[in-house]
């Protein structure tokens, strides 16, 4: 019984290696964090189309066929607090010391999808809130399995060496 659980993100599929597909969406909790309610992945219910068959999976136990238990608004959005509060809530307002916003240029809820090593993760390219600034601060790769965010700051004249995280 699901009714207890609450949903996030958007129902999406995906195909196991026997080419059968599985609808699934992921459930967890809401956060509260610098002031902002964010959600936390805590698994996954997967429905088997054929069936009508659900099975629930904690995040640790997902099957590995599935390739992103982390929805891509839900890394959107983590992305956006990240950017905003980097020191802290109140700084996003008043000093706005190294605040970055995310450009939302993304073919995926503002976050594109990209494939590292047979990993999918979601990359997200950051900007400065000021008017008069407009070149690229740096940017993050969120592992859409795990939800482990890794941001990499602009230290060169060039983003964007698309190396870097790769490297």
């Amino acid at each position: 019984n699901f009714k207890s659980l609450k949903l996030i993100g958007d129902l999406r599929m995906e195909i196991d290696q026997d080419g059968k597909p599985y609808f699934f969406k992921a459930y967890g909790d809401y956060i509260k964090s610098y002031g902002k309610v964010g959600q936390e992945v805590e698994g996954i219910i997967l429905l088997d189309p054929r069936t009508g068959e659900t099975t629930q999976y904690e995040l640790g136990d997902v099957p590995e066929w599935i390739s992103s238990p982390y929805p891509s608004e839900m890394v959107a959005y983590q992305a956006d607090v990240f950017g905003h509060n980097v020191h802290g809530f109140w700084n996003s307002f008043l000093s706005k010391r190294d605040v970055k916003i995310p450009t939302g240029v993304g073919n995926d809820d503002g976050v594109t999808p990209v494939v590292i090593d047979d990993v999918l993760y979601y990359f997200t390219d950051y900007t400065s809130p000021s008017d008069d600034v407009s070149s690229l601060l740096g940017y993050s790769l969120t592992n859409a399995y795990t939800g482990e965010m890794t941001f990499y700051e602009e230290t060169d004249s060039s983003l964007m060496c698309s190396t870097s995280p790769i490297d």
